[in-house]
């Protein structure tokens, strides 16, 4: 009897800690995602498109998978991968793109960017705020200057 109800405990045991492990990694944390850098090439006022760029350092010892973005600026955002051929160049669309545990991702020109298409009519602020999505819902709101081309 007393085996029987030790045995009973040990499978309770290990289906709690299973659905706390279970819960633990399902969570929507990047704070040990470093953003770095973000910023947007000005664009001219009549411009209905424009692209930003930024590192994203991943400091955990698991990946994170980067599947879009959103901003108040924007009717709609991508995540975009230049593709050069022999005489033309081309944007890809992108569902995702994954920082490997311990690894930086640059999006920068000419690579993979957040595209930014229909942007809004008024005047585009100095800066602005994104908010990155990832796989597992997670979200990250980040701050995008806007960067006049001269220093570029």
């Amino acid at each position: 009897m007393h085996i029987k109800r030790c045995l009973a405990c040990l499978v309770c045991f290990q289906l709690l800690t299973t659905a706390i492990y279970a819960e633990s990694a399902s969570k929507s944390d990047t704070s040990e995602l470093i953003v770095i850098d973000a910023y947007m090439p000005e664009v001219p006022p009549v411009s209905r498109t424009a692209a930003v760029y930024l590192k994203l350092k991943n400091t955990s010892t698991s990946p994170f998978i980067l599947i879009g973005a959103s901003t108040s600026i924007a009717n709609h955002v991508m995540i975009h991968q230049t593709i050069e051929t022999q005489d033309t160049v081309k944007m890809k669309h992108q569902s995702s793109v994954v920082i490997q545990a311990g690894e930086t991702l640059e999006l920068e020109p000419g690579g993979t960017h957040i595209m930014l298409m229909g942007l809004q009519k008024q005047a585009i602020p100095e800066k602005f705020e994104m908010n990155l999505m990832f796989e597992n819902n997670a979200t990250q709101p980040i701050q995008v200057n806007v960067r006049s081309r001269v220093n570029n």
